[in-house]
Formats: C-alpha cells, sequence, structure tokens
C-alpha cells in the first residue's frame, strides 16, 4: 500500500511517500496558505510536488493521499479540497484534515494527550481515551494564533514602533526593524508588510530576530517571548480541563518557535504549575508523517468494516 502524506504549511510544505508505514522519500517544498492563496493555486502547486515525488519513484498514483493544512479544521474546507484533488488522479483515496490533526497523529501516534503548535501559527489539538477530539486556539492570525511566529513578529514590530516614535520603553528592536526590513525611516516598514501576499510569512520570519535578541538579553523582546509562551500555555491548561484524562497525561510539543529555550522553558513551567506529573516531550514524528499514520488507521478500520460485513 502506497501513501502520500503532507503537513500543508504555511511556511514549508512536507511531503512523505511511505509504503505502508516505512518512509521511503520526503520532500519540502515552498509553504502555501490556502486563504492566502485560494485553493485552486493550492492544489496545482501541491499536485506539482506530489507527482514530483511518485515520478521519482516511479509511480503515476497512489492508493491514499492524505493532507492536513491550515485553513482545513472545518468539514466544508476539507471536502472541497479532496473533490479538487480527486479531478488530478492522483490518488484512490484522498483524506484532508486540519494540520491540528495529523500533528497529534503524528506527535502521539495515535494515542490519547494533546500537542501543542507554534510555528507561523498555532493552535492546541487533544484526543482523549474515548477518541474524541477537542481544540482550541488556532483562529488565524487576525484573532488568534497567540505564541505564535506571526504573533511574536508582530508584538516585536509593534514594540519597536514604539520606542521609534517614543511612546514605548527603549529597545534595540528599534535598530533591529530598520535594519531587518531595510528601510531608514519606520513608516517605510509599511509596504513591506501590506504588499506581501502573505504577512504571515514576512512577521514569522521577523520573529527568529525578535528571539535572537531576547536571547541576547534585550529586556523588551524577552518580554514578548515569554508573554507569547504563557499565552499558549494558558490556553494550552484549559484543553488538558477539558480532556479529562484518566490515565497519564502526554503532551508533546512542535513547530519551529519551541525551538527557543525561552519560549520552551516558559511555557513548559506554566504548564507543570497546574499540571505537575504531565508528560512533555517533542512531538514522536512530524506532522506529514501523522497523516501517514492517520491513513493507515482509516484503511485498517475500512478493511474492518468489510471483514465484519461480509462474515455477517
Amino acid at each position: 500500500m502506497w501513501i502520500v502524506g503532507v503537513d500543508l504549511g504555511g511556511s514549508k510544505v512536507e511531503v512523505i511517500l511511505a509504503r505502508r508505514d516505512r518512509v521511503v522519500s520526503t520532500f519540502r517544498g515552498e509553504g502555501l496558505n490556502r486563504q492566502v492563496v485560494g485553493e485552486e493555486l493550492v492544489v496545482i502547486k501541491l499536485c506539482e510536488m506530489v507527482n514530483y515525488v511518485l515520478r521519482n519513484h516511479g509511480l503515476v498514483r497512489v492508493d491514499m493521499l492524505v493532507v492536513g493544512g491550515a485553513g482545513l479544521g472545518r468539514s466544508r474546507e476539507q471536502k472541497s479540497l479532496e473533490h479538487a484533488l480527486y479531478g488530478h488522479d492522483i490518488a484512490d483515496k484522498v483524506i484532508v484534515r486540519s494540520d491540528a490533526e495529523i500533528a497529534l497523529w503524528g506527535a502521539l501516534s495515535g494515542k490519547p494527550g494533546v500537542v501543542v503548535i507554534a510555528g507561523t501559527g498555532s493552535i492546541v489539538f487533544g484526543m482523549n481515551e474515548r477518541g474524541r477530539l477537542f481544540r482550541a486556539g488556532g483562529y488565524g492570525y487576525v484573532i488568534g494564533d497567540d505564541g505564535s511566529g506571526f504573533w511574536i513578529g508582530r508584538e516585536g514590530l509593534r514594540a519597536a514602533i514604539a520606542a521609534y516614535e517614543g511612546w514605548g520603553p527603549e529597545t534595540a528592536l528599534k535598530e533591529l526593524a530598520l535594519k531587518w526590513f531595510t528601510v531608514r525611516q519606520m513608516e517605510d516598514i509599511i509596504p513591506k508588510i501590506y504588499s506581501d501576499i502573505s504577512p504571515q510569512r514576512v512577521l514569522s520570519s521577523f520573529a527568529i530576530a525578535v528571539i535572537q535578541l531576547a536571547e541576547n538579553g534585550d529586556e523588551v523582546a524577552r518580554e514578548i517571548v515569554e508573554n507569547g509562551a504563557a499565552r499558549l500555555a494558558r490556553i494550552t491548561v484549559s484543553l488538558l480541563k477539558k480532556l479529562r484524562l484518566k490515565k497519564a497525561r502526554h503532551l508533546r510539543i512542535t513547530g519551529g518557535i519551541f525551538k527557543d529555550k525561552i519560549f520552551r522553558e516558559k511555557f513548559m513551567a506554566d504548564v507543570k504549575a497546574a499540571y505537575p506529573k504531565i508528560d512533555i516531550a517533542p512531538a514522536e514524528h512530524p506532522p506529514a508523517y501523522g497523516a501517514v499514520l492517520l491513513g493507515l488507521s482509516y484503511a485498517k478500520e475500512e478493511n474492518a468494516k468489510k471483514s465484519k460485513k461480509s462474515r455477517s
């Protein structure tokens, strides 16, 4: 059985080709955000990537294609993208889910628990012992994504503007922003942000510089990073309460922002303050492999149904 698992991210797209649960090939391409570029372009670019991987292994189509991505949390969006991908005839079965669901499968290999994603965006996703799914956060960059790369980058730029105009505390973020965006005056940053096709990607990349400055001792930058971690921890604790896990509580973290020590330690400390015995660790597998595992689970369930039906 050949399966392709796809993590459709705003910063990058990861495609994994697997023979059942064994990874055969991994490909990474430029990020695609369905909400920004539209479904039609996402389908075209995604199919180009998948076909490239298949051709390299002498394949034309696979048994199953499982895609997880931002902005695909609702049934309507999932069905729409599934229908569009079926039209390109690259898989017998197409399954589309949210980025959080495939991340959960990758993080815990199907076991009950919680995954927290902090990359370009952020979301908390969990499953209890009964297999019921819960989510918190993940409302997008306009009204959500607390503690994400976008959120940290935006707050860093806001602090830089405040220092530049004299109504905020002094911080090296002021000089950093001017240098990062290659401008002489702060107002020249405006077209750099709003003219780009993906403001999320621009500000998420700036977050890397904000985090580095925090590590170098800038108090304002550190406060931003720790505040982002604290906000995401509060969201996580709220979801853990809803799950009501009776056995061991497992929490897995994934996404580029968790690579930062300041962010990671603050997040873990705040969660452990509420749940001292919680098991916090990095995700077991990447989300794209989680898509593969989700697909295998679906195939297993379908085979069990067929077997039961044939016996009856």
